[in-house]
């Protein structure tokens, strides 16, 4: 990963990186929808929803340069 900043701050990651960040984004997306599929419903498995649908699309937006 290397970081640029010349008035704009971002993160340019290898193809690897990359590879991996879109793996992590899958595999938080998937368990929101187990989360939502086989829970109950509770207000706890509805924050940990929201904390994993948010990690995943912070990830996506850093894998398309959108910070």
């Amino acid at each position: 990963m290397e970081i640029v900043s010349n008035g704009e701050c971002r993160a340019e990651f290898t193809e690897e990186e990359q590879e991996i960040l879109k793996k992590s984004e899958q595999i938080l997306d998937e368990a929101r929808i187990k989360v939502f599929e086989e829970g109950s419903g509770t207000e706890v498995e509805d924050e940990l929803q929201y904390f994993l649908e948010d990690t995943s699309n912070s990830l996506r937006r850093i894998i398309e340069g959108r910070y």
